[in-house]
């Protein structure tokens, strides 16, 4: 083989493996939010977080909360006092929080995972946020009555 062919062939296996790289790890294909920080992360909120168990059978169809694509479904979220709430995170590459801040509540619902809480808060209306994603708007109403 020549050497101009190997050296063709070289180059173009290079470009082809660089190109193949970049399509292949990008931002976007690991979820992460903007600015590129990790999704395991955030402000500590004075409270020690809990990480939720692995998802169970069902795929989170009993949620009372599921938190998906940087937002919490529904937005406004009503529990009783002493009452259990499911948070369902479907998103299968992201990390996501519960947290109600000052009031001792903050889960992390890692990627596919789930959580049950019982909100130990006086009757009220609280903010819920992700610490990973409150930058882009992941936020939602409780009203625990």
């Amino acid at each position: 083989m020549s050497r101009i062919v190997r050296r063709w062939a070289l180059g173009s296996a290079i470009a082809l493996v660089g190109a193949f790289g970049t399509a292949c790890s990008s931002d976007a294909d690991v979820g992460l939010p903007a600015g590129g920080e990790p999704t395991a992360g955030g402000e500590p909120s004075g409270v020690a977080p809990t990480v939720a168990a692995t998802p169970s059978p069902g795929g989170g169809s009993n949620a009372d909360v599921t938190a998906m694509s940087f937002s919490f479904e529904p937005s406004d979220i009503s529990v009783g006092r002493s009452e259990e709430l499911l948070i369902v995170n479907t998103d299968a590459t992201v990390d996501h929080t519960f947290t109600i801040e000052g009031e001792g509540v903050d889960e992390i619902i890692p990627a596919g995972g789930e959580v049950t809480i019982t909100p130990d808060l006086p009757t009220g209306t609280y903010t819920v946020i992700c610490r990973f994603h409150v930058d882009q708007g992941m936020e939602a109403t409780l009203e625990v009555g």
